[in-house]
Order: C-alpha cells, then sequence, then structure tokens
C-alpha cells in the first residue's frame, strides 16, 4: 500500500467509522496501524471514554502487481493479533 492509498483509508475511516458505544468520531490521533498483509490494514481505533476497537480494512490490490489470492483461516487472524497485539507504535513512525 502506498501513501496515497492509505491516506485513503485513513480519511475514510475518519469520515464513516466511529465508537460503536458512543458515536464519537475516532480523532487521526486515535487511529493506530498495527500492520498490513497483503492488502489487509490491521488498526487499533480509540475512543477516550470507551475500549479500544480493533479493525481490519481490505484495500483494493494494486493492478500493477498481481498478487495471488492467499486464503485467510481463522489461525492467521490469530497469529496476526498475537503479532500486534503488544505492538505499542504510532500512525506517525509509519507515516514520514
Amino acid at each position: 500500500m502506498n501513501q496515497e492509498e492509505l491516506k485513503k483509508v485513513l480519511q475514510t475511516i475518519y469520515r464513516n467509522i466511529r465508537c460503536p458505544a458512543c458515536g464519537k468520531k475516532y480523532d487521526f490521533s486515535n487511529i493506530h496501524i498495527k500492520g498490513f498483509l497483503n492488502n489487509l490494514c490491521f488498526l487499533q481505533l480509540e475512543c477516550p471514554n470507551h475500549l479500544p476497537l480493533f479493525a481490519t480494512i481490505a484495500t483494493p490490490l494494486n493492478s500493477a502487481k498481481k498478487t495471488p489470492v492467499e486464503m485467510i483461516d481463522n489461525n492467521t487472524v490469530i497469529n496476526a493479533y498475537e503479532s500486534l497485539k503488544n505492538y505499542q507504535g504510532k500512525l506517525s513512525e509509519i507515516i514520514k
């Protein structure tokens, strides 16, 4: 995912996704990218008043590079979660 695609994903999240408990929009500072896997982006969305929300966003594959489709099973998701749950990084570390 290039910088422009990432920017579009973050803008879409900012416009469309709200805290399920209170309906408040997530500020950009409360959207944390936890990692990528092919065309999947793993996010942690934090509402100051409620538990964090973990989300997986599927982005379009770049047509210039055809990546073979890979099946994702429950174990893959669990392994990704285990790998990312202690990540302390911030969005500013990824976008430069």
